[in-house]
């Protein structure tokens, strides 16, 4: 396993954000050191708390997440709308550096990880072009606490390169090892763990890109907010099987709205 090497938070110069856009490019994932503000994070953590105890909490679950992961989405409001979760300038410029001039908000999620839940299986959240995820953790992430692994530059692998490496993993495993680690072994050459984070550090990865969710070895929840993004407004997204609620729908919307606005401003 390799450690998930450091990018410090760019100037946002031409330079520094076209070698960032090329290593994002070449790995399929990008780690941004503080790239976000921490405290303001931490109380993102304490308002979902008390949102999570709210009668209305059920309301904004979003699909399923394998192994025993649960999904909710932000409900549009403070703390959660007051732009915290846009972050620095620069995360932005690299997604339209990425994704084109325009991407917009797809979701905006917390996913629990409670404790004891095991390692996911490797998957995708899409195969389809245009789509990127960034993973925001609200209190610090460490190898026991259910960080992602990533299987590096796996991002471009089509539905014809993969259907093979599935047939293989079923039918010619070798002995004493299951489809899950023959799966892992066959396409992850290079697997990159997401920790230590600290939380302001964000890691934007292409939503095509093969990663597993590590096990929660404690026996305390983790919680790491995910703004998923993608190339327009005709993409289809993730798990955009999960049609989610009439409140899923209306958040997702209004957080949407809420970054096009910055984005003119900023213009």
């Amino acid at each position: 396993d390799v450690p998930l090497q450091a990018v410090a938070l760019l100037d946002g110069g031409p330079t520094a954000l076209g070698q960032a856009l090329l290593q994002f490019q070449a790995c399929g994932f990008l780690r941004l050191q503080q790239a976000f503000d921490g405290g303001q994070l931490e109380g993102l953590r304490a308002a979902f708390e008390t949102f999570s105890a709210g009668e209305d909490f059920e309301k904004f679950r979003h699909g399923q997440v394998r192994e025993q992961r649960k999904q909710h989405q932000l409900p549009f409001e403070e703390p959660f709308s007051s732009g915290v979760l846009i972050g620095s300038p620069v995360v932005q410029d690299l997604l339209e550096g990425y994704l084109g001039s325009e991407y917009v908000v797809d979701l905006a999620t917390m996913v629990t990880v409670p404790g004891g839940a095991k390692d996911q299986r490797q998957h995708r959240d899409t195969p389809t072009v245009g789509s990127v995820a960034v993973h925001i953790p609200v209190e610090p992430i460490t190898h026991d606490f259910a960080p992602l692994a990533f299987c590096a530059k796996t991002q471009n692998l089509t539905k014809a390169d993969t259907r093979p490496i599935y047939d293989e993993a079923v039918m010619d495993s070798l002995p004493g090892e299951s489809m899950e680690q023959a799966l892992r072994r066959l396409i992850c050459n290079e697997e990159v763990i997401g920790a230590p984070q600290e939380v302001g550090d964000a890691v934007m990865y292409d939503s095509r890109l093969f990663h597993r969710g590590m096990a929660n070895n404690r026996t305390t929840d983790r919680r790491v907010i995910y703004v998923n993004y993608k190339a327009g407004l005709q993409h289809p997204g993730v798990h955009n099987e999960a049609r989610g609620t009439e409140e899923t729908q209306t958040a997702s919307k209004a957080f949407r709205a809420a970054v096009q606005s910055y984005r003119r401003t900023e213009l």
